[in-house]
């Protein structure tokens, strides 16, 4: 819990929030949250996720990058 902690901090003295995720953590309840959606500017992700994710980001104005 507390590498929670620093992450919350680490959100809240950012300019940008990127946020680094393999595509196999898409749709999975995570164990702690240290961000909501709202939070975060940019997901990259290693491949396209099978659910509707992407476009999800997209509506809330999030950018998206596969990599």
């Amino acid at each position: 819990m507390f590498e929670a902690k620093i992450r919350k901090l680490m959100m809240f003295h950012s300019e940008q929030r990127i946020h680094l995720v393999d595509y196999t953590k898409f749709g999975k309840t995570a164990f702690s949250l240290f961000a909501n959606l709202s939070q975060v500017d940019v997901i990259v992700t290693d491949l396209t996720p099978e659910n509707d994710c992407l476009t999800d980001f997209e509506q809330r104005g999030i950018k998206s990058v596969v990599n």
